[in-house]
């Protein structure tokens, strides 16, 4: 109605009373709103329910970020001190490491910066 070509808000039937709407009409707009009522209330309890899971879910993730930022950090700091202890007492003394032995703790290591 509203979004009809020739609608005026000037046009007075457009605010005739509600007593002029259908008996029949009126019954079935009246169950229609009960209903949709009834599956509003019915979301938004459902919604409420699981919030609080999603929130604790979210809080959880966090919390595991914080503590892989903390832990790559730990282990990029142990891998630079292996790596000063091995030059130093390794090398220090002449000796050379096997190939290969160190590989595995490459300091340059895309997820360890």
């Amino acid at each position: 109605m509203f979004f009809e070509k020739d609608f005026s808000i000037r046009d007075l039937s457009f605010f005739k009373p509600e007593s002029a709407v259908d008996p029949k009409q009126r019954d079935l707009q009246d169950r229609l709103t009960a209903y949709l009522d009834q599956i509003e209330l019915n979301l938004q309890t459902q919604v409420s329910a699981r919030s609080d899971a999603l929130f604790s879910a979210l809080l959880t993730i966090q919390d595991l970020y914080a503590d892989v930022a903390r832990s790559l950090h730990v282990i990029k700091q142990i891998r630079a001190r292996i790596f000063l202890l091995h030059k130093h007492l390794v090398y220090s003394v002449g000796l050379s490491a096997p190939n290969g032995v160190y590989s595995s703790l490459s300091l340059t290591d895309p997820a360890l910066l």
